[in-house]
């Protein structure tokens, strides 16, 4: 399969591009040795192949998230500037 240069120049038309004569060949040429490659890769026989999530050897970096100790009320709560029934008392931000 190739492009030709009809095709080329409606494409050109509707990506609003500008191109001169010796652009719209140099374009096709490359555009062309693209599709060249997706042909051979579309000829491989990958059916013994088996699908990867990753192409590297990484693994998750991360800790598990496990639930774990924090803080106690009175401690978190210490430095607060106003307290009220054991929560942080902030101003009010939205009126009615």
């Amino acid at each position: 399969m190739s492009i030709t240069l009809d095709e080329l120049r409606h494409l050109a038309n509707l990506a609003r591009l500008k191109l001169s004569d010796s652009e719209f060949d140099a374009m096709q040429s490359d555009l062309n040795r693209v599709l060249e490659h997706f042909e051979q890769l579309q000829s491989l026989d990958l059916e013994d192949i088996q699908y990867a999530t990753h192409s590297s050897g990484l693994r998750s970096v991360w800790r598990d998230d496990l639930p774990s100790i924090g803080l106690e009320r009175a401690a978190a709560l210490f430095g607060a500037p106003e307290v009220q029934a054991g929560l942080f008392l902030v101003p009010t931000i939205i009126d009615d």
